[in-house]
């Protein structure tokens, strides 16, 4: 599975890539740490205000206690914070800021950190 081209349409994507990143382990890394990113999308998710995504470049903004390192990494980003004129509905190369959000979970005793886009533009 490749991310969209430029300028095309995105539609939902019925499988996510392999090793597509939903959650992380509150336990390892800082949570509320926002990151500068550069990303590519493969396309919608069957969950709303949901993409899918490829991240090419990673960068902790400001002190980050315990940073996660997402570029090369495919990740289901939450996009209920990004402002209706920020939103990503075409394949092409973007920058934004995602942010570590903590959220309780049986899935890790210390609750997971949910990647949530905040800001998005297309690079030029």
């Amino acid at each position: 599975m490749e991310p969209q081209p430029e300028g095309v349409e995105l539609q939902p994507v019925q499988n996510p890539p392999q090793h597509t990143l939903a959650y992380i382990d509150a336990d390892q890394y800082s949570a509320n740490a926002d990151y500068e990113i550069t990303f590519v999308p493969y396309g919608t998710s069957a969950r709303p205000h949901t993409l899918i995504i490829q991240i090419l470049t990673s960068s902790p903004q400001g002190k980050v206690e315990r940073p996660f390192d997402f570029a090369g990494m495919n990740v289901m980003v939450d996009t209920s914070l990004l402002p209706a004129d920020m939103a990503v509905g075409e394949g092409g190369t973007y920058k934004g800021t995602l942010r570590l959000v903590k959220q309780q979970s049986g899935l890790a005793q210390g609750g997971v950190l949910a990647p949530m886009l905040m800001e998005a533009s297309a690079k030029e």
